[in-house]
Order: C-alpha cells, then sequence, then structure tokens
C-alpha cells in the first residue's frame, strides 16, 4: 500500500506564507457574512436556544475563577443539576474567559459563529495532513462551506443554522475534529508522537461528546488497517507505539470529564429514540450526485492496487462504518447513536470522500481534464438564498431581545423580578414568544439577570428526570416543548399547575397568552405582581417552601429502574405533592423505616387512581364524546417485552389514557421491545366483550392471538381472577395506538389484592425548617429534627451529610435530621479524583515528552 507523501519539516517561509494564505480563503468568505454590527452589539441573546447559553458560558467562568471547578451542582436550572458533567466545556469556558474582558452578551455571540468561520481552514489543514495536494485544500474548503450552508438538516448539523438556533458545541467540534483527523495522518507517516494530536483530540472531546465518537471512529479504522498492515509482516508494531500513544494520551487528557461522564450517566436523561432522518431526502440532488459518484470512486481506489492508498482507504472505511451505524442504529440503547445526531458524521465523511476522490483524480487525469472535472463543483456552491437567510437569522440572534416586541416588558419583567426575593420560576410555553420576545425560551435567560432559578430550560436535558419540569410546562401552557422520553405531557390544567408549583417550589410564574393569565387570577391562590401587554407575572397567594416535613416515616417504593414511574407520578392528585422514598438498584432507600410498597401495589393504586378521575389528562388526544368509562385504556408497561405481573420490581409502571407511542421511548432498543399489558379483573364468572383498535401491535391473550381491528372476548371463571391482554410492539412502525373499549362492567381494569397506599401528612405549616443553598453547600435548619425532611432539589449521589440522603418525590433529596442544624456537602468521589489524576499525569507526561525534546534539539550541533 503506498503511503501519503510525509510533510517535511523544514519548508521555507515562503511556502508557509502561500500555505496559510490559501487555507485562509474559505474562511475570509464567512468573516464577510458575518452581520459585525449585531454581533457587536450588545442586545440580549435571542433566537433558538441561545436564550439558556449565556447561564451556562457565566456559569462555567465564575465556577473556575471563584470555586477553581468547571464541573459544578447548579442551581438555576430545574432544581438543580450536575452542569458540564453530561455537557461539552470548552466552548462555555472559553466564551466566559473571554466575557472578563469584553461584554458577556458580544462573548458569547462570537463563540458562536466561531466555529462556522474557521470550519473551512479545518478542511484545509485536515487534507493538507493527508498529504493530499493544495488544490485538494481548496476543494476541501469549498466543500466546508456546502456543508454549513446545508439547509436540510438544522438540528444538531455542525452547520450554521444549527450553531446560530444554540448548538455551539457541535460547531466547536468541527473545528477540531478535521485538524486531529490531519495531525493523526501527519504523525502516522513519520511514526512519531504527536502531542498536537493528543491536544487537539481532547479539544473535540471537550466541545462535544459527538467529536470523540467520531474521531474513535476514525482511530478505530486507522488501527484495522494498522492491524492488516502487520499481519501482512510488512509493519513491525513496535515502530507505532509512539503514534499510538498519541491517542492514549489524548484519551487522558478528556479522563476528568469522560470517566466520570461514563461512571455518572444514570443520572442523566437519556434521549432515545429516532427521529426518522432520510440521509435521502435531507440532500440537495447534487450532493446526491457526488456522494454516490465519489463513493464508488473512492471504494475502487481502495481495491486497486495502484491507487490504493492510506489517505483512500481510511476515509472510504470510515464513511462505510458511519452509514453502517446510521441505519443500524436500533442495536444500540443509547442516544448516543439516534439518527439525527449521526446525520452529520456521514454527511461529513461524504463530503471527505469528495475531496479525496478530486486528489485521486489530479494524479490519475491530464491536467485539462482535472480541471473540467472541477467544474460540477460550481453545482456544490450554496444558493445566495441561503447566505441570505443565514445573515437575517444571525441578526435575529444578535440584534437582542430589546428590539423585540416584547422587549420593554421583558426588561420590565427582570427589573421587577429583580426586587423580590428569590424563588423559583416557572413560565408558559407559546409558540408566539418566537416572534415577541425573539425564542419560546427566552425566559431561561432570566438566571443571569435575576437572582431567581427557573424550572424549565431544555439545558437541563442533561439533569436526572427533567421530565418533572417539562411536566409543569405542559400544565401552564397551550403548547409545551419537548419533553424527554418515558413522560406522558399533560394537558393545560391551571389548578394542577398551581399544585405542581406548590410541590415544585416555585412561587413567580410568568404567563404570556391572555387565556392563561384569566385562569390563573379565576384560581384565587395566586396575586398578580406585573401585568403588560404580552407578560403577566403572578405569585403563589400562600408561599411554596423548598422544605417539606412530615409527621411520620415515608413509604418506600421499591423499583429496580424508576425513571417511568417517578417522571410520571406527578399525573395524579395523591401523588403530585405526596411524601415517599424510592428504593432502587441505583440508589437504595438507606434505612428508611416506612412501609415498603411494590411495582405490582403501586400500579393497582394508580389504576385506580386513573379510573376516579383524580389525575390530569393527556395532551393531544382529542375529546371523547362517549362515557369515559366504557374505555379500558389503563396500560402497564414493560421495557423488556414481557411484563411479568407476579414479579414486584420487574416491571416500570405507565398508564395510559390511549395508545401508547413510542415517541415517549427512552432508548432505540426500547422502540421495537417494549410490551403493554391490560390487567383485567374479573367480578363475576362470565365474558366480557372489548372491541380493539391496534395500530402497530400484535394482540394475545394466554398465547391466543386477538384481531387488532375488532371485536374480542374474555371469559372468567371466576370472582377476582386476573386475566391480561398483551400488546407487543410491531416491527419499526411509529406513531403506533391502542384503544381499547369495553360493553359491559363484567371486568374491572385493576390489580388484584389491596391497593390503597397510605402517604404521611405534611406538618411544614408546624415546623421551622428552612434551607440555605451556596456553592455545593446546603445547610438544613429545623425544629422538628427526627422528622422526615424533604429538600425540593434534585438527587445526586455527591451530596453528603451526617445522615443518609435518599432520593425521594420528584426526584428530590430525603433525609431524616438528628439535629437542629444539618450540613450537606458537595463532594468529589473517588472515579472523579482518579479520572482527574490520570488527567494531570497525561497533562504530565506531554509536558516531558515536550521538554526532551527540547534537550535533544539542543544537543544537536
Amino acid at each position: 500500500m503506498t503511503e501519503p507523501q510525509r510533510y517535511v519539516s523544514t519548508v521555507s517561509w515562503r511556502e508557509r506564507a502561500t500555505e496559510i494564505l490559501v487555507s485562509l480563503l474559505g474562511s475570509l468568505i464567512m468573516l464577510f457574512e458575518v452581520p459585525w454590527s449585531s454581533l457587536l452589539s450588545t442586545g440580549i441573546p435571542s433566537g433558538g436556544d441561545n436564550p439558556a447559553h449565556p447561564v451556562l458560558m457565566l456559569n462555567a467562568r465564575d465556577a473556575l475563577l471563584q470555586h477553581a471547578t468547571i464541573i459544578h451542582y447548579s442551581y438555576d436550572f430545574w432544581a438543580g443539576f450536575e452542569l458540564f458533567q453530561f455537557y461539552f466545556p470548552l466552548s462555555y469556558l472559553a466564551g466566559g474567559l473571554l466575557s472578563t474582558v469584553i461584554h458577556p452578551y458580544i462573548a458569547f455571540k462570537l463563540i458562536t459563529v466561531v466555529g462556522s468561520v474557521l470550519l473551512p481552514l479545518s478542511f484545509h489543514f485536515m487534507v493538507r495532513g493527508m498529504g493530499l495536494s493544495r488544490v485538494s485544500g481548496v476543494i476541501a474548503q469549498l466543500c466546508a462551506i456546502s456543508f454549513l450552508y446545508t439547509d436540510a438538516h438544522r438540528m444538531w448539523g455542525g452547520n450554521v443554522f444549527s450553531a446560530l438556533a444554540g448548538m455551539i458545541g457541535n460547531s466547536w467540534t468541527f473545528i477540531f475534529v478535521p485538524l486531529a483527523i490531519g495531525e493523526l495522518f501527519r504523525a502516522r507517516a513519520q511514526l512519531r508522537f504527536s502531542a498536537t494530536f493528543a491536544f487537539l483530540a481532547a479539544a473535540a472531546a471537550l466541545s462535544h461528546f459527538y467529536g470523540f465518537l467520531l474521531l474513535l471512529l476514525f482511530g478505530v479504522v486507522f488501527a484495522a488497517v494498522d492491524l492488516v498492515e502487520i499481519l501482512r509482516g510488512r509493519l513491525d508494531i513496535r515502530r507505532l507505539i509512539p503514534f499510538y500513544a498519541s491517542a492514549i494520551a489524548g484519551a487522558g487528557l478528556i479522563a476528568w470529564w469522560l470517566i466520570p461522564l461514563v461512571f455518572y450517566k444514570p443520572f442523566s436523561s437519556d434521549f432515545g429514540g429516532n427521529w426518522g432522518v432520510s440521509l435521502w431526502t435531507t440532500t440537495e440532488w447534487a450532493e446526491r450526485v457526488y456522494f454516490v459518484v465519489a463513493g464508488v470512486l473512492c471504494l475502487a481506489f481502495s481495491l486497486i492496487p495502484k491507487c490504493r492508498s492510506r489517505a483512500v482507504i481510511v476515509p472510504t472505511m470510515f464513511a462505510v462504518l458511519s452509514l453502517l451505524f446510521f441505519f443500524s442504529n436500533r442495536v444500540f440503547s443509547s442516544t448516543a447513536f439516534i439518527d439525527v445526531r449521526l446525520w452529520h458524521q456521514v454527511y461529513f465523511a461524504m463530503f471527505v470522500l469528495i475531496v479525496v476522490a478530486y486528489a485521486k483524480l489530479e494524479t490519475l487525469l491530464p491536467p485539462v481534464a482535472f480541471v473540467a472535472s472541477l467544474i460540477p463543483l460550481w453545482f456544490l456552491v450554496p444558493p445566495d438564498q441561503a447566505f441570505l437567510e443565514a445573515r437575517t437569522w444571525a441578526r435575529w440572534n444578535f440584534d437582542g431581545i430589546e428590539v423585540r416586541a416584547g422587549g420593554p416588558e421583558f426588561l420590565d419583567l427582570v427589573a421587577e423580578l429583580s426586587k423580590l426575593p428569590p424563588s423559583r420560576v416557572s413560565f408558559e410555553s407559546s409558540d408566539m414568544n418566537n416572534g415577541i420576545f425573539g425564542s419560546v425560551r427566552a425566559f431561561e435567560l432570566l438566571p443571569a439577570l435575576t437572582p431567581h432559578e427557573i424550572v424549565e430550560g431544555g439545558i437541563v436535558n442533561s439533569a436526572t428526570y427533567s421530565g418533572i419540569g417539562y411536566f409543569l410546562q405542559c400544565l401552564t401552557s397551550a403548547t409545551c416543548a419537548g419533553w424527554p422520553p418515558g413522560m406522558v405531557p399533560p394537558g393545560k390544567d391551571i389548578p394542577r399547575a398551581i399544585e405542581m408549583m406548590e410541590a415544585l417550589g416555585v412561587n413567580y410564574h410568568i404567563a404570556t397568552t391572555h387565556e392563561i393569565a384569566v385562569e390563573f387570577e379565576k384560581s384565587g391562590k395566586v396575586d398578580k405582581l406585573y401585568q403588560g401587554q404580552f407578560i403577566t407575572l403572578f405569585r403563589l397567594r400562600k408561599p411554596a417552601t423548598n422544605v417539606e416535613v412530615y409527621d411520620g416515616p415515608l413509604p418506600i417504593l421499591s423499583f429496580d429502574d424508576p425513571l417511568t414511574t417517578l417522571v410520571n407520578l406527578p399525573r395524579y392528585d395523591r401523588t403530585r405533592n405526596a411524601g415517599y422514598v424510592f428504593d432502587t438498584s441505583l440508589v437504595p432507600a438507606v434505612n428508611a423505616a416506612g412501609e415498603r410498597i411494590d411495582p405490582r401495589r403501586l400500579s393497582g393504586f394508580l389504576l385506580r387512581e386513573w379510573y376516579h378521575g383524580a389525575r390530569v389528562a393527556d395532551r393531544g388526544w382529542e375529546t371523547r364524546r362517549e362515557d369515559r368509562h366504557s374505555y379500558a385504556n389503563g396500560l402497564l408497561l414493560s421495557w423488556d417485552g414481557n411484563v411479568d405481573l407476579q414479579s414486584t420490581t420487574a416491571f416500570e409502571l405507565f398508564v395510559a389514557d390511549r395508545g401508547f407511542d413510542p415517541d415517549v421511548v427512552r432508548s432505540n432498543q426500547q422502540h421495537t421491545h417494549h410490551q403493554l399489558a391490560l390487567p383485567l379483573l374479573g367480578l363475576s364468572p362470565g365474558t366480557t366483550r372489548l372491541k380493539i383498535h391496534s395500530d402497530g401491535y400484535s394482540v394475545a391473550l394466554d398465547g391466543e392471538t386477538l384481531p387488532a381491528q375488532g371485536e374480542a372476548e374474555v371469559t372468567f371463571t371466576g370472582e377476582n381472577q386476573l386475566r391480561v391482554i398483551r400488546f407487543t410492539t410491531n416491527g419499526e412502525q411509529r406513531y403506533r395506538y391502542l384503544d381499547i373499549q369495553r360493553f359491559d362492567r363484567a371486568a374491572e381494569v385493576a390489580l388484584p389484592g389491596e391497593a390503597e397506599i397510605v402517604f404521611p401528612a405534611r406538618i411544614t405549616d408546624r415546623c421551622e425548617a428552612s434551607l440555605n443553598a451556596e456553592f455545593h453547600l446546603m445547610t438544613l435548619r429545623t425544629n422538628c429534627p427526627g422528622k422526615p425532611h424533604l429538600l425540593k432539589y434534585s438527587y445526586y449521589p455527591k451530596w453528603k451529610s451526617d445522615v443518609p440522603i435518599s432520593m425521594g418525590t420528584n426526584n428530590f433529596m430525603t433525609l431524616t435530621p438528628t439535629s437542629e442544624v444539618t450540613v450537606l456537602k458537595h463532594e468529589k468521589g473517588r472515579v472523579d479524583v482518579a479520572s482527574l489524576v490520570l488527567s494531570l499525569g497525561a497533562l504530565a507526561t506531554l509536558a516531558g515528552v515536550a521538554a526532551a525534546r527540547r534537550r535533544r534539539a539542543a544537543d544537536v550541533p
């Protein structure tokens, strides 16, 4: 196999200057596309997901400069969460440090565009590092611009539109991934250790986790090619040790972040489920032609001995594997492999193949023919409309909330909240806010502008059980944001929304539509603090507290995995604000003294609550005209495909008013392997008739297949006999639907046995309990020691105290203090310390290698 030409370390200054000038061509074009007047304004960023991100940037700055840490427990969103534990810190840290010398909003806007501006330069040095020509570098820059302005896929795409919408980490990782790939080829050609690669790879991973996955896949391909060479006897494995030590050093540099990310992964929300992204329809016709032709050419070049080289084989194998992952990603159970996130990797791989194909054609075709082959590249140039739309989108974001219709009222709201005692704030989600304030998520900026926390916020997708915060948003809104899988979003219900505010310690609510504001006023439980044309600010008349106290031991809900159950318990009136503790395989209930409730009994209790109407209604279902009680949609859920009603911990609870749609599943595996069960308890011997409407499920009773569409009979031979109809997923069908109607009352949807659960009474009003939250420190003061206390901050295992801390209601922390003052400290665990030591060791090793190289260079005469 012919290796690419090696870079010569001694080149003339003219060569270097020429290389730099050529490499800047694409980035200069991008610089002219930046609306600098808007970017350099101090307008409050709006548009897309942007409002939440300046908060993260300032969190990163303050945590580093004031507390010498990056990963930390932040109180700003939801009910506290581990910021940057499951999120990528580099771009936010850079913006935060920049904000110490320039205005924070200008700093934020700069980090938003820097990835798009530098991508052409990054592509250029990638292909030059691969040993390809300077002409290939220019072609790569053109491909980078086409990559940036693709209009087909704007979510996590690494392009201009997704970067401007708030996907900053994706944009940044595509600066470092191509540079790291170029350095990888250069170091491999010279069979040397490369500290440069180690740092570039670390930067790519810390910009976005997908940068790490992309480079990991590229490295696997590299290793596979080398393994073939070793097995053929063409390469001594010992010569590869310095080269692969670079990758180990790069992994060591990010160990402080990556290892805890994996270790604590159960404490983050996993967004599974594909989006149904089509590669074919999300590309332009010119891209399709180029991708197919380049792919065929590169495959052919990989098979022809005279054309074969590492610069051809590795990108080709990488593209093939990327496509394989994209089309077979359902075998993985993690959000890391959903199609919407793999799309940009495939898109990137295809553009790399275009450059590689042209580089090989340059060596095979006569100059005139090669120049002629470049002419069709014109069709990859983005149309003027794409540039115009991106500039317009950028101005919309960067001009700021102040110039939007609701801007003056937004500033008035900030001023009003700044005068009020700190508490959590919830806000109505309304699509109209995109036009009024610049973004439906504008209020997520409030933690950066006021001393208040907010409950909702897209960033809490990195926090465990963030669906509870979204649940409140759905209750208070005619429309609500996307919700984490596992949660059934409720319909608007203001009285229950106020109950939920009380349960979550939320004292303020922002209504942005007249309809919602009127319903809040009608409740009689809120005071109006501010009224504008677009904004109404309410405060609970009876203040909510961040501590609840109970008169006796909390019941213990025993689950292997409580996720689905926990995020759906707020749907029920009796569990929305009750006190209980979870005992799980992940978080055992230490020294808990309450009655133990297994899932079967809890399921029976909630099924009864369901049919008594003591719950919120599901969002999105049309109103039924018939008697609701004639329907039988009390469905129990199992993720592993077998609802075992004899087990006490094996199944999770999910009760549905209508069909179970796969959009609420938590992973790709669960999309196709879950099962629903309808438990029917016979009231007396006899037969009950059902009408089944099932799309996407096969239906069976005791192994006998029932019609998916039509009537069925279920016979009971005795009183309280349990018979279970099972609904199993049918292939890959999306938008599944179940609806079961019963014609008589010979059976009820229930489980046998005692279902009643008694929850302890809240005695918060009789106790003087308060919680002071500081950076990584909470102090609970109470005159009711010995009683269970619920602290309304999200459970996380790094919180420690002199009494056991358990996971309780709404994923809050529960404990029973033994004295009037109890201190909780947020401390690093062993895995955090060990990972940090590994990273410091890698950094010291790199410094030692650099020092040794300098000494050797000084010894050369």
